[in-house]
């Protein structure tokens, strides 16, 4: 069981975000930003890792360069793991979602459920 943050919008949709570590966010950090709506960080980020890789494979010998450029990766990789999910969460609040609530669900889907039983409950 996991725990998610759940946020509704005005529309009626709903968003459920994983709290702590995010997998696929850190093993495919640009790429994986785009998927989520986060197209500012996922092609400003590729921009800059290759503007870095060129920078850096012009002073550099190419095994230099090959380990630097593992060393950002990495880099890249811990910051979208950590931070991932936590930039999700404030797109949503741009977009005028609102937190709910916190619930320990499977996943996300479960979460939804979770939180909008809730609020039905709450309601009635």
């Amino acid at each position: 069981m996991k725990q998610y943050r759940v946020f509704h919008h005005p529309s009626g949709k709903a968003e459920a975000v994983k709290q702590g570590w995010s997998w696929p966010a850190s093993l495919f950090s640009v790429f994986w930003a785009p998927f989520k709506g986060l197209w500012v960080l996922g092609v400003g980020g590729l921009l800059a890792l290759v503007g870095l890789g060129y920078l850096v494979a012009s002073f550099a010998d190419a095994n230099t360069a090959a380990s630097v450029m593992n060393l950002v990766l990495t880099a890249a990789g811990i910051l979208f793991g950590v931070k991932g999910n936590a930039w999700r969460e404030a797109r949503l609040i741009k977009r005028g979602y609102r937190l709910v609530g916190t619930v320990v669900a499977e996943d996300a889907k479960g979460a939804t459920a979770n939180a909008n039983a809730n609020i039905v409950a709450k309601k009635t």
